[in-house]
């Protein structure tokens, strides 16, 4: 029954630990692990959301907490972890380095300090050091989420000063950004057939060369001729409420997205409501949240995320996108957090983020493709 109970425990902790609403999961996760200190895994969880927190004291009992239960190597990344979310890296580092030599195979503690020594080298050569951390860092939890974290706050300290490099839009976008180029059209070619087939109703010979030239340009992804003839296809069928404006308002938005006229992408979401777009679709909500956060406005991007905090709790674009926005208010302890769950739900992803965002900071182009 005691092996049970842990059991449920533990199922119970890692629910919370992915709950959207902080402040509940908080309490819960404390209220555990009053009842059982002695479980290394809440106590984890109970240094991180503290941490997240902005409490580091705190967060550095549960992780003396958690000591006893951990591996020497695990122990350390969790102290260094809360370390490094209150800023103190020369303890962090410190802490990292007399952990090395009790795992000299592992991954987590040297892929951290080489996130370290790049951030020390103001990320020259950025691409090149993330591919040479150790073998398999790259996909480890703690790493992989303090990486993104390193490189999200070096772009936006860039951005802040309007030092805004070819790229960074696109890459800082990588998960949401809209499939309309490359190996990553697969998506893009159902979705745009099915749009022009559906505006293939009676219309007249001007409107059938506007949807071939629409599709010529998507095809070969001249997005600013795209937006044109859209423009000029939704003046000849008009703006009706319906399906097929619905299509032409999304594409609208998504063309305008890719062109980075960020100004436009909440008239053009309003738009794609008015034309029967669905308000609780977070697709708009993110490339609108996005524009905002481009737009240096981050308090409004938190606003459209908002009706969507359940659903951002399992997924990492959500959650990436969240981050990029607290970053800029200087919520860069709540920002670890939020990149943590999602290195943790999706590696992957987080992975493509980091390989994008170095090669920006290298002064690369971003590379093409994508996933809505």
């Amino acid at each position: 029954m005691g092996s049970l109970s842990a059991w449920k425990r533990g199922r119970l902790a890692e629910e919370l630990w992915l709950r959207a609403d902080r402040k509940e999961a908080r309490e819960k996760l404390e209220e555990l692990f009053r009842a059982a200190s002695d479980d290394a895994r809440l106590a984890s969880l109970v240094a991180h959301v503290r941490s997240e927190a902005g409490e580091t004291d705190e967060a550095l009992e549960a992780a003396a907490a958690a000591r006893p239960g951990l591996s020497a190597t695990a122990a350390a990344v969790l102290e260094s972890s809360v370390l490094l979310d209150a800023g103190r890296r020369d303890e962090a580092r410190r802490v990292l380095e007399a952990a090395r030599p009790a795992d000299p195979e592992g991954v987590a503690v040297p892929g951290l300090i080489g996130v370290l020594d790049l951030e020390d080298a103001g990320f020259r050569g950025a691409r090149a050091k993330v591919e040479s951390l150790p073998p398999g860092a790259l996909w480890c939890t703690p790493v992989l989420s303090r990486l993104v974290l390193a490189l999200e706050t070096a772009i936006e300290a860039r951005a802040a000063r309007g030092d805004v490099p070819p790229g960074l839009h696109r890459a800082r976008s990588v998960l949401v950004r809209p499939q309309v180029e490359g190996a990553a059209r697969r998506f893009w070619i159902e979705k745009a057939a099915g749009a022009l087939s559906a505006l293939a109703g009676p219309s007249a010979s001007a409107a059938r060369g506007l949807r071939r030239d629409l599709e010529r340009a998507l095809r070969t992804s001249d997005h600013a001729a795209a937006a044109r003839s859209l423009e000029e296809l939704g003046n000849a069928l008009g703006s009706r409420r319906s399906r097929e404006a619905d299509r032409r308002s999304l594409l609208a938005l998504e063309l305008a997205f890719l062109l980075e006229r960020f100004g436009e992408i909440e008239r053009l979401r309003a738009e794609w409501m008015r034309s029967g777009g669905e308000e609780d679709d977070p697709y708009p909500a993110a490339l609108a949240a996005h524009a905002q956060v481009a737009l240096r406005k981050p308090d409004r991007a938190l606003e459209l995320l908002a009706p969507f905090r359940e659903m951002a709790a399992a997924e990492p674009a959500l959650l990436h996108l969240e981050a990029i926005a607290r970053l800029a208010r200087g919520e860069a302890a709540a920002a670890s957090g939020l990149l943590r769950r999602a290195a943790g739900l999706d590696d992957i992803s987080l992975v493509r983020v980091a390989r994008e965002e170095a090669a920006v900071l290298d002064g690369e182009p971003a590379a093409a493709g994508a996933a809505r």
